[in-house]
């Protein structure tokens, strides 16, 4: 199993070589850096990535999610804006939206979203109990009660 302080030094030993690459290249890279706390190096990454793949609001998501938690919040509404804008003409899972409003202290707005894609069936919700940016809301009733749901073992 690589964990995440492994990967991202085997993803930089990739990139430098290559001329071309994968805007999943960068999601991994950049959630790698997120999950270290390395802010400015998870910009970095997802920001390439976006401009490799600007249509898939998981780059959005992560961006929002990353520029509410360096405080950036003028920067994590425009994410969160751009996430309504791509809704109107495609789909945009719950989660992308729940993750943001986690990340800007909205909880209740975050919550709201995380039972639209309960209800959705949406694939990523498996790891809702796991993702970081959620921990302000374990100990919620609303989001107790959705792990339950879930079939959580408690």
């Amino acid at each position: 199993m690589v964990t995440r302080s492994l990967h991202v030094p085997r993803t930089r030993m990739v990139l430098p070589g290559r001329a071309t690459f994968s805007a999943a290249t960068y999601l991994n890279l950049g959630a790698a850096y997120f999950s270290q706390e390395r802010y400015g190096e998870a910009i970095a990454a997802l920001e390439a990535g976006q401009k490799l793949a600007p249509d898939l609001p998981v780059f959005t998501a992560l961006l929002g999610n990353t520029y509410a938690l360096m405080g950036r919040r003028k920067d994590a509404l425009a994410q969160l804006e751009k996430l309504h804008r791509m809704a109107r003409s495609s789909y945009v899972s719950p989660f992308q939206f729940a993750v943001v409003h986690a990340a800007l202290g909205e909880h209740q707005q975050a919550l709201e979203y995380l039972e639209r894609a309960y209800d959705e069936r949406a694939m990523i919700m498996p790891i809702v109990n796991v993702v970081p940016t959620f921990a302000p809301l374990r100990g919620h009733p609303q989001f107790e009660a959705l792990l339950r749901q879930m079939n959580f073992p408690r």
